[in-house]
């Protein structure tokens, strides 16, 4: 009888043991994460999404490049766009353009931009990171001051993009050393006032001061 339990009991064991080899496998190998996504994606490819009326892209393209000449452009040619919206009454305007530095050969340009920019009191800018290759650490680069220092909001621009290539989320929250900085995207969502902050999920902002450093972190992908 004891031979037999022995038996039984090392026979779950030796089962035990090759699951969780099974599993650690399947784990490493990616297989269950791409089935996960493939699973995602084909749910995602059945939903039509409705694109919204109240929303408008002005991209810089070929088109608009042969028009207005290289860029990056003068800011009086953004001035101009806030100008006109502005008059439109249009709602937040979120430029996905980092403006980290002044323009030395035009800065009455620069001062256009800042007042347009404070004219039109719905504008978020874009904010980014540098990262030290030795330490790891990010540096965070926000907007020039004279444009920071007027905008409704800045955002951070940082893209969740899965290890296959494909953007499937947002990070609603990301900075170095702590997510203080709300997606571009979502900020300008909040300055619509559509939505209370509470309604969506990282709406916990720490300090947004300048000149932070440390490891990125990210938060409610």
């Amino acid at each position: 009888m004891n031979s037999y339990l022995e038996k039984a009991g090392a026979s779950r064991t030796v089962l035990l043991v090759v699951v969780v080899a099974l599993t650690l496998l399947i784990d490493f190998s990616g297989i269950s994460w791409r089935m996960e996504q493939m699973v995602t994606d084909t749910v995602s490819s059945l939903i039509k999404p409705v694109p919204a009326s109240d929303i408008a892209i002005v991209a810089i393209d070929e088109k608009s490049l042969r028009k207005y000449g290289r860029w990056p452009w003068s800011r009086r040619l953004h001035a101009r766009l806030l100008d006109r919206l502005r008059q439109a009454k249009s709602g937040p305007v979120a430029f996905d353009v980092l403006f980290a530095d002044a323009n030395g050969s035009d800065p009455a340009g620069d001062g256009l931009f800042a007042t347009a920019i404070a004219a039109h009191g719905k504008v978020v800018l874009a904010m980014s990171s540098d990262e030290d290759p030795g330490d790891g650490e990010v540096t965070e680069v926000l907007p020039y001051a004279v444009f920071s220092d007027v905008a409704a909001a800045i955002g951070h621009t940082d893209m969740a993009v899965d290890r296959d290539g494909i953007v499937r989320g947002a990070y609603l929250l990301a900075g170095a050393g702590a997510p203080r900085w709300p997606d571009l995207a979502l900020a300008a969502l909040y300055l619509s006032g559509k939505f209370r902050v509470m309604d969506i999920p990282g709406e916990t902002f720490t300090s947004q001061q300048p000149g932070h450093r440390g490891h990125w972190v990210r938060s409610n992908k």
